[in-house]
């Protein structure tokens, strides 16, 4: 083998083509369940929170729990759902969490009061992090390595914002119809659906073995550190978090932080090894996924009040002019088997954050009365055809290179990245609109449309911030995975 061939023969992962039935492709469809409801749960919900406020009496500022309350608990529960996941078998949770799932948005409909609402909306988070862990495993699992996994990986990431257009077209509309406890029941018979082909149909590819043990000290160390990180990083965002509680959290989550890794380096069986992070594929494709999270999962939130606040449009409209995002994605998501297939990890990673990193500079050029099509359609599609490519590719790093008893910790710890890597993404964007904002008036209901989109730009440069750095850990950390 020549030295060029040896290169081309590491850079590109083997995509050999092999046989697949079409009982995985059946699988695919019921793992993909997973996927889609936990999109449609939290998009769907984000948008008819008016008609909930209207509905249960909520307050402005408790309004925020029925968001806050499932994106806490499954950004704190996946890491610790992972690990259930490889230590009791990843056929047993995704059920398990499929039952939750169903029982707790019927409860979410079901509810009466604002309490019942947002511990509905706990359980439902908590299932969604025994789904996604387990659902990835499994993927992993029934698709050998070669090009089928990531033409199945590729469809899993575009079921993702297929949720969320039905989310925002169903969902409102069935809300302005029925009321809105329609938006959580048009999810049930879907979950319930699944239930008995997942009976039939999931692999025991990997159950639990004699002897499981779970840190359960690590489990409430980890849960609790990601939901004060989370909490801490969205105090940063919401218009009356105060510094004192901003600093508390994130103390918070440096002491779980610490304890978490004196107890995991003392115990026999931890929760997460962490020797886990010193195999250059984990280190890099959860750098990776951490840094182009924080700036491919965060312009919706700009988009979204310049198109209402700038530009007058309503919810349903705005969900419709974001919709070339989503095709987008799919699109990218759809590719990317066929592009790593050709060009091999590095330059396919590549093109997609070049992508990513172009669409958002591209929203730089905001404008209070510039053309839909020419100044914001470019962007919407780069962004969403790059984050597509990009997160199939990056996902493939990281479970090419671990054993069957380490999908799910591994497809937990990739999630938490981009929990993570939004959140921060998310508040350091919100920081920088808000600095040059207190250039002007010194109060956001004060400032002009004008006044608006130029703090907006600012964030978007802080974006493009974001993207260049992924870029940078992409090449340093994608090497040593390469050269190993």
């Amino acid at each position: 083998m020549t030295i060029t061939q040896r290169r081309l023969s590491l850079d590109a992962p083997d995509l050999t083509t092999r046989p697949v039935s079409m009982q995985s492709w059946m699988i695919l469809m019921v793992l993909c369940v997973a996927q889609f409801v936990n999109v449609l749960n939290f998009q769907s919900v984000t948008l008819v929170l008016p008609a909930l406020q209207h509905g249960l009496g909520f307050s402005s500022e408790q309004l925020q729990w029925v968001v806050s309350a499932n994106v806490l608990s499954f950004g704190g529960g996946l890491l610790v759902g992972g690990r259930l996941a490889d230590l009791f078998g990843h056929r047993r949770l995704f059920i398990i969490g499929l039952i939750l799932g169903g029982l707790s948005t019927l409860a979410c409909g079901f509810s009466f009061t604002q309490l019942m609402l947002i511990l509905a909306r706990i359980l439902q988070g908590i299932s969604s992090a025994m789904l996604i862990p387990a659902a990835s495993a499994l993927l992993i699992d029934t698709f050998p390595r070669g090009a089928y996994r990531y033409r199945a990986l590729g469809i899993w990431s575009a079921v993702g914002p297929i949720g969320g257009m039905v989310g925002t077209l169903l969902g409102t509309a069935l809300t302005d119809a029925f009321g809105w406890p329609w938006v959580f029941f048009m999810n049930v018979p879907l979950m319930f659906v699944a239930l008995p082909f997942a009976f039939k149909l999931l692999p025991c590819v990997h159950e639990a073995t004699e002897h499981v043990r779970l840190d359960v000290g690590g489990a409430l160390l980890s849960t609790g550190g990601v939901v004060f990180l989370i909490a801490g990083l969205a105090q940063i965002v919401h218009p009356t978090g105060s510094v004192i509680t901003v600093f508390a959290l994130l103390a918070g989550f440096f002491a779980s932080l610490l304890l978490f890794c004196m107890l995991e380096m003392r115990i026999p069986h931890p929760l997460l090894p962490l020797s886990f992070f010193r195999r250059p594929a984990i280190v890099g494709s959860s750098l990776v996924t951490l840094a182009f999270s924080a700036v491919a999962n965060t312009p919706i939130f700009f988009f979204t009040l310049y198109m209402q606040q700038v530009r007058g449009f309503s919810s349903f409209m705005t969900g419709l002019a974001f919709l070339p995002t989503n095709l987008a994605l799919i699109g990218g998501s759809y590719i990317s088997a066929r592009l790593i297939r050709w060009l091999g990890y590095k330059l396919v990673t590549l093109s997609g954050l070049f992508m990513l990193t172009l669409g958002v500079l591209l929203f730089t050029r905001l404008s209070v009365a510039g053309s839909y099509f020419w100044m914001l359609l470019p962007g919407l599609i780069l962004l969403g055809g790059g984050l597509g490519i990009t997160q199939v590719v990056v996902t493939g790093v990281g479970i090419d290179h671990v054993t069957s008893t380490e999908h799910g910790l591994v497809s937990s710890v990739l999630n938490m990245a981009s929990q993570i890597g939004t959140a921060i993404g998310l508040a350091t964007l919100v920081m920088l609109a808000n600095l040059h904002t207190s250039l002007y008036a010194g109060g956001y209901a004060q400032l002009s449309a004008t006044e608006i989109v130029s703090s907006f730009q600012w964030a978007f440069y802080g974006g493009v911030a974001f993207a260049l750095l992924s870029i940078v850990l992409m090449l340093v950390t994608f090497k040593k995975v390469i050269q190993k």
